[in-house]
């Protein structure tokens, strides 16, 4: 597999035949998702989407962050 070019919203990348005669180099792309912001949930400690980055204790209760997803 070889990589060919680097795209902002795919990748892109070769990949090697064997030697026989019948076999030939592919060429293939897959898109990248879009980045998606991180979203807190009411829950305590939840992302509706992405993942819990950081929490912390405040003086009435706690806080956390959201961590997106794909960027």
């Amino acid at each position: 597999m070889k990589n060919t070019a680097i795209y902002a919203n795919r990748w892109s990348w070769k990949c090697r035949g064997d030697n026989g005669a019948y076999n030939q180099d592919a060429n293939c792309i897959a898109h990248k998702p879009a980045p998606q912001a991180g979203q807190c949930a009411q829950a305590l400690n939840t992302c509706t989407v992405g993942t819990v980055k950081d929490t912390t204790n405040i003086a009435n209760g706690k806080r956390w962050s959201c961590q997106g997803l794909h960027g």
